[in-house]
Order: structure tokens, then sequence, then C-alpha cells
């Protein structure tokens, strides 16, 4: 779905913010998945997006890099470079660490760096907040 306006010519309109919530929701329905299904899921996504695989030296070993090609409007680039950060995150040994945050409304995604690994909110915020509420809860 390439734009019709040249890139860097204006400011996002309608339309790109309509694709780029769709990239948002695309991101959390792959996040929500365990994380076998979250690999197919992942895979399905970077299958259906234009990338174009650049080989750069680096250090003297070949390293590649997924990118967007000429012309993708914002969406699309944004979702390459969102497959391209999961595929290195799952590269580093934590994607079975990547979490969605427990607290409600929160939907931010975590890696859980804790040494147990069963960490549950993305932040002390929201476990304040979801420990507040389930107290309230056991009190009424």
């Amino acid at each position: 779905m390439p734009s019709e306006r040249p890139v860097g010519t204006g400011g996002p309109d309608a339309g790109d913010l309509r694709a780029v919530r769709a990239v948002r929701e695309r991101l959390r329905a792959v996040l929500s998945c365990d994380p076998p299904s979250r690999t197919r899921a992942l895979a399905q996504w970077a299958g259906e997006l234009p990338i174009r695989v650049v080989v750069e030296e680096s250090g003297g070993a070949p390293r590649q890099r997924l990118t967007a090609p000429e012309g993708a409007d914002l969406a699309e680039r944004l979702a390459i470079r969102s497959v391209a950060e999961l595929l290195d995150l799952a590269a580093s040994g934590d994607w079975e660490r990547l979490r969605l945050c427990a607290a409600d409304p929160c939907q931010d995604a975590f890696v859980d760096h804790s040494r147990p690994g069963k960490r549950q909110f993305c932040s002390t915020r929201c476990a304040n907040r979801a420990h507040a509420a389930a107290s309230r809860a056991r009190r009424r």
C-alpha cells in the first residue's frame, strides 16, 4: 500500500494514522500469542511485507539488515522495523520473556529480565495500580 505522496512531503494524514493503528493492532496480536504461536504469527506477518534484505560488513563479518523498499509508506516502514526488532529479540534469546503487561488497561509490551522470569507488569506503576485494584476488590 505505497503512499501516493512522495516520502518526506507534508505530515502524516488520516490515512497514515489508520494504517499505523492497523500496524499497532497487528503487533499486539503477534505479542499476545504464546511463544510458539507468536513465531508463526511473526513469520506470517513478515511474509506479507515488502521486506528488503541489505547485507553490510560489520567488524569484518557480513551482517544482514531488514529494510523497507524505496517509496514505502510510513506504516510499511514501521511494520518492517517492528518485525526486524522482534527477530533481533528472538535471536538474542529473549523471545520467551517477551510479554504484554497484565495491568488493565495497559497494553505495553516488555522483556522480563528478572531472575525468575515471572514478571507480569511493565512498570512499578502498573503493578501498584493492579495490586491496589485487587485489594479494593477483596475488601468489597
